[in-house]
């Protein structure tokens, strides 16, 4: 009788090493790196950050909230040599911000390692200065879109989380207002605002790329 109580209590320390810890919150910041090269002309390197916070409300199913922002400049000889390179306006500076809210599906659990997808829905606010090197032009924006992503998930005993995944979003809704800094509407100034237009027409679909650090509790 003894025996069997110290087997059953050593099956159940085992058990508890084993099994893994319910932790259904967890924080994670995304330190990506942006690249902002047009065409072949030298790129500038900005900053973005994004922090996020997720809820388990099932064995496999997380909802999440995301928060985040971006601010890229250019010089004036990188401005000067992509457009001499592309001959197209150039973004000078831009600066983002948004949120979105969704959800993930884990194919084995949201407590382990495992392969995910996900959807959200977010919203974002995008200032940019255009430079052709002759005229400016600000773009304020506002865009509405969906983003799918699917990727893997890695979770380890002590809470420690990474998750790389790729998708991509399209726009559902977008308002653009351009202004420039001439006094008058002159014909160059409207000149680079039309040619901005088409180039932003031309961005229907956009990557995504999921690299982030957490922790789950």
């Amino acid at each position: 009788m003894i025996g069997s109580q110290v087997l059953v209590a050593q099956d159940s320390i085992e058990s508890s090493k084993t099994a893994p810890q319910a932790r259904r919150y967890s924080v994670d910041i995304q330190p990506l790196p942006i690249l902002v090269d047009i065409g072949l002309a030298t790129g500038a390197y900005g900053g973005l950050a994004s922090f996020g916070g997720e809820v388990q409300v099932a064995d496999q199913i997380g909802a999440y909230a995301t928060v985040g922002g971006a601010r890229i400049r250019l010089s004036e000889d990188q401005v000067s040599k992509a457009y001499d390179q592309t001959t197209s306006p150039v973004p000078r500076k831009i600066t983002t911000a948004g949120i979105a809210v969704g959800g993930r599906y884990y194919t084995t659990s949201a407590m382990t390692d495992s392969w995910f997808a996900s959807g959200a829905l977010g919203a974002t606010r995008s200032m940019a200065q255009w430079d052709d090197t002759k005229e400016r032009v600000n773009e304020d924006t506002w865009v509405v879109a969906p983003n799918v992503e699917a990727g893997y998930r890695w979770l380890w005993t002590n809470g420690f989380l990474v998750r790389l995944g790729a998708g991509a979003s399209v726009p559902l809704y977008a308002t653009r207002d351009y202004s420039t800094a001439a006094a008058l509407r002159l014909p160059a100034a409207t000149d680079i605002e039309n040619k901005v237009r088409k180039q932003e027409d031309r961005f229907a679909v956009l990557p995504a790329l999921d690299l982030a650090l957490g922790y789950a509790f």
